[in-house]
């Protein structure tokens, strides 16, 4: 791999993540829902659905993940069903009891980040983004060791930073809303921003 394109890969990286998609309102909704530790855990899956991705692109199967056709169309309608359904759970949510938060944390994290496994792998634009895009930028078939390590890098580390700085925003808008009723309408435009990812994702093409 040259520099110059392992640049251009890191550039395409940072400007698809910039793009706000489901993954972009699905962790701004955890951020306003339950906080931005919640909003952390469903960063870790979505980081996860993108080595997955870039698993198959370098082991030459994302063609044939792209190629699924039905099975991939089941696979969305039950992950947009499923964040449906956590977003209509989200909306009947009462407000939060400050007791229970350390045991809203200690149990949460796993589902978090299986949430944010599932709208990252219910997401077909990273599909194309992996299949189509990165053996325009790179020979897969010549990639080293030390090469996967380096794009690796790039994958985990460029849309996490785009991540943070989205979360922290929505987590310094969280703080503005500290009245169980300001709380209760923040968290209930969360819930249906969530049901509105699970809805794009049904729908998108």
């Amino acid at each position: 791999m040259t520099l110059t394109a392992i640049l251009a890969f890191a550039m395409a990286m940072f400007l698809f993540s910039a793009t706000p998609g489901p993954g972009f309102f699905a962790t701004t909704a955890r951020v306003l829902t339950s906080g931005f530790g919640a909003a952390i855990g469903m960063l870790i899956g979505i980081r996860i659905s993108d080595l997955i991705f870039l698993t198959l692109a370098l082991t030459g199967m994302a063609a044939a993940t792209e190629a699924m056709g039905e099975m991939f169309i089941v696979v969305k309608l039950a992950c947009g069903t499923y964040l449906i359904w956590l977003g209509y759970c989200m909306w009947r949510q009462p407000p939060p009891n400050a007791e229970d938060e350390p045991n809203k944390a200690r149990h949460g994290l796993v589902r978090s980040i299986l949430d944010g496994l599932i709208v990252g792998l219910s997401n077909p634009k990273s599909i194309l983004f992996y299949a189509a895009l990165l053996p325009s930028f790179f020979d897969l078939a010549a990639i080293q060791a030390w090469d996967i390590a380096i794009l690796t890098a790039i994958v985990l580390i460029t849309p996490s930073v785009v991540d943070l700085f989205y979360l922290i925003m929505a987590a310094n808008v969280r703080r503005l809303f500290r009245k169980p009723r300001a709380g209760q309408i923040l968290r209930r435009l969360g819930a249906a921003t969530l049901t509105g990812v699970g809805v794009s994702i049904i729908i998108d093409r």
